[in-house]
């Protein structure tokens, strides 16, 4: 008899059988999870499920590729491989793993893409992102290319407020216009996330540094604080899970969003003005040293979260005297927006920065002659994390 029975009682069903049923029903995807987070020269892909030519996978805890020392200052092809010709045992599974492929030409190499099913083939490949990186060899760019059953769209697969738990009272805000969002943490705590966040832009910036105190005799006002140091993440991913959120308080403390994202030591930070000089120092370039203004979140001014804040100013300058009469002041240099102003009066002390801005605290009052006249520099504003989904800048 030439007909063989599949889905019948006392019938086999191999795994090539199931897999052609798939096929013709479930595209090619991702089923659940499977976010991708992105770590210096690291990509993350969390645990999930997905399909390839009908053949179910699933992620256990989570999966690392590391770009290699070879690729600089390109962009490369993350591909998901289905190969038949390696073993799979009850203990063992080897016939899936993710490769890397570097253009030739500007051309990535063609996908295999054989009859697994119901013919001959042992090779099904399928592009499942495309990874720019620096010179560094670190990945500064996640283009996720495999289509995702928990949402394509920018943010797809979360986003809703829903789905972010904080336990920190009144340290998250969350903004919904229409299809977007964004969701900032102003405190430290810890964040559950329901579902992972696909394709989309982190801003972070640590505090600003304190201003300097004023001081007795020779000497001029303390100096403004620098400005928070910052860094911005574009079309990465957030994994579903359980994240410690830091968020740097005064005197340039670190912010980061546990081990995924960290504002490091030399990430581009705007430099705090210094105090002027009063009395026979009048004249020092110091006294022309005003402080800079920051950033705009994700260089962008139309911000749902504090829009037009701008983020990292440096503070203002405190101010000098000869005397301990404020009208023979020598004042300080202003420092930028949101920032911290210098002291210009014995009698107070340096200005905050901006909570949440970043921005560096204004500098204490000086007194060139005498004793017992000077002021402190005020703290530098508390730092923020802004996640919204992945957009060009306004």
């Amino acid at each position: 008899m030439a007909i063989q029975g599949v889905i019948y009682q006392n019938q086999k069903v191999s795994a090539e059988d199931h897999a052609a049923l798939f096929q013709m029903f479930i595209s090619d995807g991702i089923l659940s999870g499977c976010g991708v987070s992105k770590l210096r020269n690291v990509l993350t892909i969390s645990s999930g499920m997905f399909v390839l030519a009908g053949r179910l996978s699933k992620i256990v805890g989570s999966e690392q590729i590391t770009i290699p020392d070879t690729i600089r200052s390109t962009t490369v092809r993350l591909t998901g491989v289905i190969d038949l010709t390696q073993s799979a045992t009850k203990t063992e599974f080897h016939q899936f793993n993710f490769r890397l492929d570097v253009a030739s030409g500007g051309t990535y190499p063609a996908l295999r893409k054989e009859n697994i099913n119901t013919g001959n083939g042992q090779y099904y490949e399928v592009e499942w992102a495309i990874l720019t990186v620096d010179g560094d060899g670190n990945i500064t760019n996640v283009d996720v290319k495999i289509s995702n059953s928990e949402g394509t769209t920018p943010g797809g697969g979360g986003g809703s407020e829903s789905d972010f738990h904080f336990d920190t009272a009144n340290g998250m805000l969350y903004v919904k216009e229409g299809s977007d969002w964004e969701v900032a943490f102003l405190l430290n705590g810890t964040l559950v996330l329901d579902k992972a966040l696909n394709n989309v832009d982190v801003f972070m910036v640590n505090a600003g540094e304190n201003g300097g105190n004023g001081a007795d005799g020779d000497s001029a006002g303390g100096a403004g604080g620098n400005g928070g140091k910052y860094q911005t993440w574009t079309g990465t991913s957030i994994p579903a899970g359980t994240y410690s959120v830091n968020v740097g308080q005064s005197n340039g403390a670190t912010t980061s969003f546990d081990t995924l994202m960290e504002v490091s030591s030399d990430a581009a930070f705007v430099e705090g003005g210094r105090g002027s000089v009063g009395g026979i120092y009048s004249g020092d370039a110091h006294a022309a040293d005003p402080g800079t203004d920051g950033v705009y979140a994700f260089g962008d001014a139309s911000n749902l979260i504090y829009p037009a804040r701008k983020y990292g100013s440096s503070g203002g300058g405190g101010g000098q005297s000869s005397t301990n009469n404020p009208s023979a002041n020598a004042p300080g240099q202003p420092g930028g927006e949101n920032a911290g102003a210098g002291s210009s009066n014995i009698n107070t002390n340096g200005g905050p920065g901006l909570a949440n801005s970043g921005a560096g605290g204004g500098g204490g009052f000086g007194r060139f002659s005498g004793s017992g006249s000077h002021t402190s520099g005020g703290n530098g504003g508390s730092g923020i994390i802004l996640i919204r989904p992945a957009r060009a800048a306004s």
